[in-house]
């Protein structure tokens, strides 16, 4: 244990054990004006602290890890010149039509939350938890239908006494032991087997605390309908759509009201881009969705992504997906495009607020590979400066020149044996049917002489 003040600990405490030691500030009189500076700090294990996980809580969001689109020493967003902000709100208010009660007395106003209240499991199941007090939910709830003429805002009490009792049989660890004198049953086991989110939102049965939903639902309450698309806001966020195939291994969708169901569904419509900036659609893949939170999933791509992972035409600069989403593998959402490019050749420019694509200084790029300027294979080497996009032949060098001539004498050779091969033998095939044609003739002349004999 060490005693020291604040000041004397920020230059002089060894951050190595920062993570596993505890600072407490001593509590100073109220009465004094003064500030105690200072601080004692000790290994937590002294303290005897210790935080128990609960098994049951199941976690917001699955810690999916997904390689995020930056390269170790540089990231897309250095490497390329113009990142587009690719954010669609999307987002569709949906108000629900009020229960409008007019002229509602207080007297009427507490009967009717308490018989709502009443109506849910977990709520009741609570009354019999300490450090809880429902009638406070009550009051809440009078008071909003009392300012609104209006029950809309009825169930938000209802579910903050639920999120209370959940929490106090979380920390209360007399409760966890506590067992209902009726029915033997742990009062924390049967609570929690009844309290489910919204009541399931009368879309669903609440069983051991989770909301078992109807076929057209979905959602941990049961209230989203999966025959509606989801809300789709960007792809790959952080990179404005791009995505650099040295590295993206994924489609990374952020929206909302995503389910994680086995129907969900990523749709990807691959596209090529030509060096004019010509776009073509090709063809439409269909694939599972991964999900990781209502917030966000990932969409893995149809073809792995590589430098040659699909065989681009031969004016294709820029690949891509057009990217939408389904609950229910039917009903998908608008498109999003994500453009896939390599960042050792290929750049992004801003025009007039128009994502356009181009080439940097000192490159090729040749049937979808990047190549530097003055590389050279056989008698092909790439040129910037006579075509980017193809190779240069190299005429002038002796090599090439007698080759490639030499080639063509020879092309030249054979195309004119197989043409007087050809004539030669079309010759000989109609000789021959000149020579059966006279034959058949003659022959025929000769057995009517034959026959006119005999009759004389």
């Amino acid at each position: 244990m060490l005693t020291q003040t604040l000041e004397y600990l920020q230059t002089h405490f060894n951050k190595t054990y920062r993570a596993r030691d505890i600072c407490i500030c001593n509590k100073t009189n109220l009465q004094d004006s003064g500030i105690n500076e200072e601080i004692t700090c000790s290994n937590a294990k002294e303290y005897g602290d210790s935080c128990d996980r609960d098994d049951d809580v199941t976690p917001v969001q699955k810690g999916t890890c997904y390689e995020r689109h930056m390269r170790k020493k540089r990231s897309t967003r250095h490497s390329i010149a113009y990142i587009p902000d690719n954010f669609v709100n999307s987002w569709k208010m949906t108000r629900t039509k009020r229960s409008t009660i007019a002229s509602m007395t207080k007297p009427e106003a507490e009967s009717w939350c308490q018989d709502f209240m009443n109506q849910s499991p977990g709520y009741v199941a609570c009354k019999n938890v300490s450090n809880v007090d429902q009638s406070r939910a009550v009051e809440i709830c009078v008071l909003d239908i009392l300012s609104t003429n209006s029950t809309e805002w009825a169930i938000i009490p209802r579910e903050g006494l639920k999120a209370a009792c959940m929490k106090e049989l979380l920390y209360n660890d007399t409760l966890k032991n506590e067992t209902d004198t009726e029915d033997g049953i742990p009062l924390a086991q049967k609570i929690k087997s009844v309290n489910c989110p919204l009541e399931c939102s009368g879309k669903g049965n609440c069983q051991n605390g989770t909301c078992i939903c109807e076929d057209d639902f979905g959602g941990g309450d049961c209230s989203i309908n999966i025959n509606d698309p989801p809300l789709v806001f960007a792809i790959n966020r952080e990179t404005g759509g791009l995505c650099d195939m040295n590295f993206c291994k994924e489609a990374v969708v952020i929206g909302d009201l995503f389910l994680d169901r086995p129907s969900l569904a990523c749709k990807m419509q691959r596209f090529q881009i030509s060096y004019d900036g010509e776009m073509t659609e090709l063809e439409t893949s269909a694939l599972q969705g991964v999900h990781n939170t209502i917030a966000d999933i990932r969409c893995r791509f149809p073809h792995l992504v590589k430098k040659r992972s699909v065989t681009p035409t031969n004016d294709a600069f820029i690949t891509g997906y057009k990217v939408s989403v389904s609950n229910n593998n039917r009903n998908f959402s608008l498109s999003h495009l994500m453009y896939i490019l390599d960042s050792t050749c290929q750049d992004t420019l801003n025009v007039s607020g128009e994502l356009k694509f181009v080439i940097k200084p000192g490159f090729c790029f040749i049937r979808g590979t990047c190549i530097n300027d003055g590389y050279r294979t056989g008698c092909n080497t790439c040129n910037v400066l006579r075509d980017k996009f193809e190779w240069t032949y190299l005429e002038s060098e002796k090599a090439c020149s007698s080759t490639g001539k030499s080639h063509l004498w020879i092309i030249g050779v054979v195309l004119a044996v197989l043409l007087l091969a050809i004539v030669a033998l079309l010759g000989a095939i109609i000789v021959k049917k000149k020579y059966r044609v006279v034959r058949d003739v003659s022959m025929i002349s000769e057995n009517n002489s034959i026959q006119k004999k005999h009759v004389n």
